[in-house]
């Protein structure tokens, strides 16, 4: 994945958390600040109340209840990458071991070699 494909999609997500965070949060602190007066319903009807979901994702009409799923599914797919990602990384095979180097040419060598491959020169 490309590095400007990367700062796209952590972006998006952030401002994805952060509207909301706001639309669940700032209905409780400003229930009234949006709308002036309660009109013809009175207080609590329409908008002018936090409604029967207690202003979860109101400013939006449901989108902070399409949200809530959203970011559960994202972060149980980056948990499962991230632990397949964990278990290939440790069953990846191991180079050989690299005990001595070459003493004409410097190169390394494995353990048992005769010569070194690279300048013919015996070990």
């Amino acid at each position: 994945m490309s590095k400007g494909l990367q700062w796209i999609i952590g972006i998006s997500v952030v401002l994805i958390v952060l509207a909301f965070v706001f639309s669940t949060v700032y209905p409780f602190f400003a229930p009234q600040s949006a709308w002036n007066g309660y009109g013809m319903m009175g207080p609590g009807h329409m908008f002018g109340g936090r409604g029967m979901m207690g202003g979860f994702g109101m400013p939006f009409f449901g989108f902070g209840m399409l949200v809530v799923p959203l970011l559960f599914v994202g972060l149980v797919a980056l948990g499962v990458v991230w632990l397949v990602k964990s278990v290939a990384a440790s069953n990846a095979p191991q180079p050989p071991g690299v005990t001595t180097g070459c003493a004409h040419c410097g190169k390394p060598l494995q353990p048992g070699w005769k010569a070194c491959p690279y300048c013919g020169e015996k070990v």
